[in-house]
Formats: structure tokens, sequence, C-alpha cells
């Protein structure tokens, strides 16, 4: 299964806690694929949409290395920011 986290969700916490309640919502014990929807930010919450994007991806992170997310990738992003995102090395 493939999904999208949407920008309303980007941040450290509110993508922490994003994931268990996006498992539990569509029955699953994880997902094959989490998306990050887009390379912008709608919040304030974390600052920049830059540290939105590099706190959600080290969140999402955690669930990749438990394995409730098989794989994580982006969408609509462009150079500049896949390159952040790669900069993060597999934190």
């Amino acid at each position: 299964f493939t999904t999208k986290i949407d920008v309303a969700n980007f941040g450290f916490e509110r993508a922490v806690a994003w994931v268990p309640r996006m498992l539990e919502e569509l029955g699953l014990d994880y997902v094959d694929l989490v998306l990050l929807h887009w390379a912008g930010s709608d919040n304030e919450v974390c600052g920049t949409a830059r540290q939105c994007r590099q706190e959600t991806w080290l969140a999402l992170q955690r669930y990749w290395h438990s394995g409730q997310i098989k794989n994580l990738g982006v969408s609509n992003f462009g150079p500049r920011q896949i390159k952040d995102i790669m900069a993060l090395n597999g934190a």
C-alpha cells in the first residue's frame, strides 16, 4: 500500500503521531511506501518549509527503521528539495 503524508502533518511531532493513526485507519501493520506529498509547508509549527521537510523525513525514518514503513519517497519536490533530503544521509 502506498500513501502520502500531507503537509498538515509535517513536522516531527505531527509526523510521529500521524503514522500510528494512519496505520490504524487503514487496518495495516505496515505500508509499502510513504511519500512526502509536497515540498512546501502550510504551518508554522516547525519554522521554515525546509525545516518541516527535514523534521518530517526524520520522524518517518523512525518507522522505516521499525519496519512499519517499508520505503520513503517524495512527490512534487524540485532538485533543491531532493538534495536537502538526501543530505540527511539516512539519519
